[in-house]
């Protein structure tokens, strides 16, 4: 619709590389793009799919919506919204949460912090450790079953070469165990023993990961519980894949939610962009030269590009970071100052239900 056009045309003026292409349609009509302020990464995630079932209801398919970011890890809060409220979805370009290798490790300890008994996770979390082979696990399995306490790993002849590594797994799980332990300190204290692993077990591509933990470390923060965690993230048995968890209706094609690299050349009804903050859109990597800004601007006139019918740009207001706390974000420099002709504000606000009159009325009789 023009609408999206004006908006498009609108961001590619502002590039330092000037373009002449304009974009134009016959369909003049349309509802006009908005610009969604979210309290937090929780409450984009509750619009997201409060939007997507209404839509749906209204008989655009799951499939004619899409959800865009700028990299993988800025659908993670999303997706344990979407399996919690079993909305099936497929993700192009970047690791689904509940796929990702390293998280996979994470909760794996948090399973058997949980499940002393869980011999699936407790197999994964041995063979972490350096030197200690799926022969070893399953003799340190075969004990683990028999001992009286649940995290004795003192195991009689255990080589010199993994009795450290087993002592510190030792003493984590024990921590971990503790129900005097907030979920976030389980976490600091998880990410702090896990990290010489990492490092170790993922040398090759570390850095591209790195993002990963601080995500997971984010989406744990909306949990009261080490369960309530554990159960969001349906993860059982670990080794699910993502086909396997795409939804229980399987004649329902899925949500598409993308980067907007892997969105190229593709068109929805519907889509939302998420996470269009300073920083991340365009890319903290990219704010030094004006020829990666310009890239980084493309991007976003692409994400755009893709709604036919309707565009819901979103930001959280608050984001958590590991180490740092909740701290107030920016919303993307691209957008920031958009004349409202071009792009709707809208701010998400908690929905206050009016105190009902005392007496037997109110409580329907």
């Amino acid at each position: 619709t023009q609408p999206i056009l004006d908006l498009a045309n609108h961001v590619l003026d502002h590039a330092t590389e000037k373009y002449d292409k304009h974009l134009f349609t016959e369909r003049a009509d349309g509802e006009l793009p908005a610009m969604v302020q979210a309290p937090d990464s929780l409450w984009q995630s509750r619009f997201v799919c409060q939007v997507v079932l209404a839509k749906r209801e209204e008989g655009v398919p799951l499939n004619r919506m899409a959800v865009l970011f700028r990299s993988g890890w800025c659908s993670y809060d999303l997706e344990t919204e979407l399996t919690r409220r079993r909305i099936p979805f497929v993700k192009y370009g970047g690791l689904k949460l509940a796929e990702a290798a390293h998280v996979k490790d994470l909760v794996a300890h948090l399973r058997i912090a949980e499940n002393p008994g869980d011999a699936v996770a407790w197999n994964r979390v041995l063979q972490l450790l350096e030197g200690l082979g799926p022969k070893s696990a399953q003799q340190l399995l075969e004990w683990i079953r028999r001992a009286e306490q649940p995290y004795a790993l003192d195991v009689p002849g255990t080589s010199p070469r993994y009795v450290e590594g087993l002592q510190r797994l030792a003493a984590l799980m024990r921590g971990l165990q503790s129900g005097e332990v907030s979920l976030p300190e389980q976490i600091d204290r998880l990410l702090a023993y896990y990290r010489p692993l990492f490092d170790r077990v993922y040398a090759e591509d570390a850095d591209q990961r790195e993002a990963d933990l601080d995500g997971f470390a984010a989406v744990a923060e909306r949990y009261r519980s080490r369960a309530a965690l554990l159960e969001a993230l349906a993860l059982d048995p670990l080794d699910l894949t993502s086909e396997e968890q795409e939804g229980t209706d399987k004649d329902e094609p899925p949500l598409v939610l993308s980067t907007i690299h892997s969105a190229k050349g593709l068109e929805f009804d519907t889509v939302f962009l998420i996470e269009a903050l300073d920083g991340v859109l365009p890319s903290q990597y990219s704010i030094k030269r004006e020829e990666d800004l310009d890239e980084e601007l493309r991007l976003l006139y692409v994400a755009l590009t893709r709604a036919e019918n309707e565009l819901y740009v979103s930001y959280p207001i608050v984001q958590h970071r590991r180490g740092a706390g909740e701290y107030f974000t920016n919303p993307s420099r691209f957008l920031d100052g958009t004349p409202e002709r071009l792009l709707e504000p809208w701010s998400l606000v908690e929905e206050v239900t009016p105190a009902l009159p005392a007496g037997p009325k109110a409580l329907g009789e």
